[in-house]
C-alpha cells in the first residue's frame, strides 16, 4: 500500500502553532496584560440535568420499604402470612424477571 499527498509540512506547522497559542494565553510580566482567551464553557441537556434530577431523587428513596418488612413480619409472627407453593414456584420459573 502506497500513501501519496502527505504534507508533513503543514503537519508541522499545526503542531507549532499549538505550542506558541499556550505562551499567548499567560500575562504579559512587562505590561500585566492578561492575553488569555475566553474561559471554556460547558453547557448541560435538559436531558442530562433530568436524569441528575432523577438520580438525586433515587437516592433518598431507602433500598428497604421498613413499613412493608415490619407488615409482613407482623404477618409471619401472627401466623397470617401464607404464600401458595404456585406463587413460589411462579416466581421461581420468573426469577428476576418478574
Amino acid at each position: 500500500m502506497k500513501v501519496e499527498n502527505t504534507d508533513y509540512g503543514r503537519i508541522q506547522d499545526a503542531n507549532a502553532q499549538r505550542v506558541e497559542n499556550p505562551a499567548a494565553t499567560r500575562t504579559d510580566p512587562a505590561s500585566g496584560q492578561d492575553h488569555s482567551r475566553p474561559a471554556d464553557r460547558v453547557d448541560i441537556s435538559p436531558t442530562s440535568q433530568q436524569i441528575d434530577s432523577l438520580r438525586d431523587a433515587l437516592q433518598s428513596v431507602p433500598d428497604v420499604r421498613a413499613d412493608r418488612v415490619e407488615e409482613l413480619r407482623a404477618a409471619v409472627q401472627n401466623g397470617t402470612y401464607n404464600v401458595s407453593a404456585g406463587q413460589i414456584a411462579d416466581k421461581i420459573i420468573v426469577g428476576d424477571r418478574g
